[in-house]
């Protein structure tokens, strides 16, 4: 069984000048394949500079959060899978924008998953 474990650190506020947040936000997703003990593991991670975002994108907080989770699923060769995935989110976010975002990785994750192998 494959595990991975998305969290992020920073947040996603843009104003940075009436307030102060974080310059970076960053995703990462440990992924382990069976039991925790003695078992490989990789990370997988993307660091954003949010000063160099579009001010449109800005916006929609969302989204951008969303594509970064995104390109670091991508990263993760699940194809490659035989037994089940299970994903694990942080859920440091409103219980909307959870359910939000674990809809979209979910169905990001299951598009790139061999039929045969079992849901997570």
């Amino acid at each position: 069984m494959w595990f991975l474990y998305l969290d992020e650190s920073g947040d996603l506020g843009f104003d940075f000048f009436t307030k102060h947040p974080s310059h970076f936000l960053t995703v990462c997703i440990l992924a382990v394949q069976g039991v925790v003990a003695n078992v490989p593991f990789e990370v997988y991670a993307m660091t954003l500079n949010k000063r160099r975002v579009y001010d449109e994108l800005a916006q929609r907080k969302d989204r951008v959060y969303h594509f970064i989770a995104r390109q670091v699923l991508d990263r993760i060769p699940v194809e490659d899978a035989t037994t089940r995935v299970q994903l694990i989110i942080d859920r440091s976010k409103s219980k909307r924008e959870i359910a939000d975002f674990n809809s979209y990785i979910t169905r990001q994750l299951q598009g790139r998953l061999d039929p045969r192998v079992p849901p997570g």
